[in-house]
C-alpha cells in the first residue's frame, strides 16, 4: 500500500464526505448488514458514513482506518452511537476479537499496491473473521478501468463543497500494464473563485483470476460476485468486481 501517496486525498473529510455522497454501494452493503448481522468491522472506514449507518441498525460495530483526519471527523460525527473508532492498518492489525462481517468499501482495497500487501489484508482479515464470517469487497473492474484515459486532467464531476460552492473534478491518469497500477492526478476547480487544488493518487488493478486465485491461496471460498451494485454477474462491460467471501473449511 503506498500510504503516504494516497493518505494524502484524505486530509479534508468535510470535503470527502461532500464529494462523496450516499449512493447505490452504501445501500448493497447495508442491505448486506442487516442478512448477516454483527459483530461487524469496517476496515478501511473512513468517516464512516457506512460505519454509523452500520450502528444505527443496532449492530456491534467497529471502525478501523489509517487517517487520523478521516478517523477524527467519523468519531465527532458519531455521538450516541455505539461504534469503536480505531486507527491501524489491515494489513497488520491485531484486534484480539472475531467479527461476523468484514468489509472494505468504496474501493479501499485498491489502495494495496503489491500482492503483498493483499495477500496480508487477507490473512490479517481471515484472523479476524469467525468460523462462519464473511467477508465483503470492491474493486473496479480491470476489464473496464473507469479512469483509463486522457492523461491530461478532464473534467470527472462537479459537486457542491461544504460552503455551497460548485466545484469541478478534472482528473487524468497514466495506466502502467506491467505492474496494474493507475496514477491519477486530480484536480479540484472551486467554479466561483477559481482556487485551483491539486492532488495524486494511485490505484492498482487485478484481474478477477489473479483476484480469485489470491482468495483461495489465503484460505477463502468465494461464495458470490457481482459487477454491479444492482447485483448484475461479472462481465467485462461492467464496472464493478464485488466479492462475498467466507473462511473456507479446509
Amino acid at each position: 500500500m503506498s500510504t503516504d501517496e494516497n493518505l494524502s486525498e484524505y486530509t479534508n473529510p468535510e470535503e470527502y464526505d461532500a464529494e462523496n455522497t450516499w449512493a447505490a454501494d452504501d445501500d448493497f452493503y447495508l442491505e448486506l448488514v442487516q442478512q448477516i448481522g454483527g459483530p461487524i468491522l469496517d476496515a478501511g472506514c473512513g468517516t464512516g458514513r457506512l460505519t454509523r449507518a452500520f450502528a444505527a441498525d443496532g449492530l456491534d460495530v467497529t471502525g478501523l482506518d489509517l487517517s487520523p483526519q478521516m478517523l477524527g471527523h467519523a468519531q465527532h460525527l458519531s455521538d450516541g452511537l455505539n461504534v469503536e473508532w480505531l486507527l491501524g492498518d489491515v494489513r497488520t492489525m491485531q484486534l484480539g476479537r472475531r467479527f461476523r462481517l468484514i468489509t472494505m468499501t468504496s474501493h479501499g482495497f485498491q489502495h494495496m499496491m503489491t500482492d503483498g500487501d493483499i495477500g496480508d489484508f487477507f490473512d490479517r482479515t481471515r484472523e479476524h473473521l469467525l468460523d462462519d464470517g464473511y467477508l465483503a469487497f470492491e474493486t473496479r473492474n480491470f476489464a473496464a478501468k473507469t479512469f483509463g484515459g486522457s492523461e491530461e486532467p478532464t473534467l470527472w464531476h462537479s459537486f457542491q463543497d461544504q460552503q455551497g460552492h460548485l466545484v469541478d473534478v478534472l482528473i487524468g491518469s497514466h495506466y502502467d500494464p506491467d505492474s496494474g497500477i493507475e496514477r491519477l492526478t486530480e484536480e479540484r476547480v472551486v467554479q466561483e473563485t477559481g482556487e485551483h487544488e491539486r492532488s495524486t493518487f494511485a490505484l492498482r488493478y487485478v484481474s478477477v483470476e489473479n483476484l480469485n486465485s489470491m482468495l483461495r491461496e489465503h484460505g477463502f471460498s468465494i461464495v458470490q460476485q457481482y459487477g454491479d451494485w444492482h447485483k448484475g454477474p461479472l462481465g467485462d462491460d461492467q464496472p464493478e468486481v464485488i466479492s462475498i467471501c467466507q473462511p473456507s473449511l479446509h
